[in-house]
């Protein structure tokens, strides 16, 4: 029986993980730990390991806590973080560690497997996001696995450039898919009943991380977006409801949450802030709202399976393979106020129908479970 540990530090990344451990969890060719950390145990940032506990996972997590501050430089954390999981992998033995992604923590979990021997299959590897330090993290993480699983056979590419093995490399698509075919979305009186939110004639969701390669962290770039929704809404008066939530922790994310406040409290009656929506409420608001703005790599990837328009803002997501139509900003107010309005006005949208086989889509964890085994 090999012994498993699925590795999770964001809402994001377990909503992505999630169908790929209830099918781990009911392989009776596996034994298998979650291992929960990061933002995850924050109450800052909603205390999603709930979440999971909600999933029916309580009994199999291990928690690794580190005081996440605005205080702590991210090479700071990163050496905490690859020294408390190298002291809990001393004690905990696994043949395979699970992880999803780019993020620092991600890193430092990858780090501490591979200094301790434990075999790792990483996922959504071979990416590129050439405005974050996470693009060559993501790099050293598939240098350090053993298995790859790909979104796109664009990645798949990535990765074989970077001398992984080839027969152990596989394209599963985007994990998004999972989720696809295992969830209820909600109607609009059900997301509001959920989450409070009034509905406008124009429904936002923007979701704006900091982007740790650029020198301001972006901020300028936000604050121009922030400039322009208040001069839509407040003076051409155009019927705009906004839903927030917060940025990833990285340097420069209190300034962007102390900017979605103040907006907030001026603008009470139109937008909504979140610390996290959760996976299901998420996605609802990519099949229920007008247009998502922001940096986030759910434009690129997650939105292109919803009929929502995107503007992605900045170099954050630069290079990144994307799964539908997504329009670019350089984030001078007068791009963003006129492709706002151009989106606003236009009725057309292309989804990716290239995942997309007889009707049915093809489940991602299936291919990692069989290609583990």
């Amino acid at each position: 029986m090999k012994k498993i540990i699925v590795f999770t530090s964001t809402r994001a990344e377990y909503g992505l993980l999630r169908n790929l451990i209830f099918k781990l969890v009911n392989n009776e060719d596996f034994t298998v730990k979650i291992l929960v950390t990061g933002t995850h145990l924050s109450k800052k940032y909603g205390l999603t390991k709930n979440e999971i506990y909600e999933d029916g996972f309580k009994n199999i997590i291990d928690k690794v806590s580190i005081p996440i501050s605005s205080k702590n430089v991210i090479s700071e954390l990163t050496g905490m973080f690859i020294k408390k999981f190298s002291t809990y992998l001393k004690s905990n033995i696994y043949d395979l560690a699970i992880i999803l992604g780019d993020r620092f923590e991600a890193f430092a979990m990858a780090s501490a497997c591979f200094l301790n021997n434990i075999e790792i299959a990483h996922i959504h590897g071979g990416e590129v996001s050439e405005g974050a330090i996470d693009n060559k993290l993501r790099h050293c993480i598939t240098l350090m696995s053993t298995f790859h699983f790909t979104s796109h056979k664009n990645h798949l590419l990535k990765v074989a450039s970077l001398e992984a093995i080839k027969k152990k490399s596989y394209i599963t698509g985007p994990m998004i898919i999972d989720t696809l075919n295992n969830i209820k979305l909600y109607s609009r009186n059900d997301f509001t009943k959920q989450t409070n939110y009034e509905f406008n004639k124009y429904n936002f969701l923007i979701t704006y991380h900091p982007v740790t390669k650029q020198k301001d962290l972006g901020i300028m770039q936000f604050m121009n977006l922030l400039k322009v929704l208040d001069d839509l809404m407040n003076n051409e008066k155009m019927p705009i409801n906004i839903l927030f939530t917060y940025p990833n922790f990285d340097e420069g994310n209190e300034e962007i949450i102390n900017n979605i406040k103040k907006f907030n409290r001026k603008n009470l009656q139109n937008t909504f802030v979140f610390e996290s929506l959760g996976q299901q409420k998420y996605l609802s608001a990519l099949k229920l709202f007008n247009l998502i703005l922001g940096n986030s790599s759910s434009g690129i990837i997650e939105a292109g399976f919803f009929d929502i328009k995107v503007l992605n803002i900045g170099d954050r997501q630069k290079g990144r393979t994307r799964f539908g139509e997504v329009i670019d900003s350089k984030g001078t107010k007068k791009d963003l106020k006129n492709k706002i309005k151009k989106m606003l006005s236009k009725n057309d949208k292309k989804i990716d129908k290239r995942l997309i086989k007889n009707n049915k889509i093809i489940s991602p964890s299936d291919i990692i479970l069989k290609a583990i085994h």
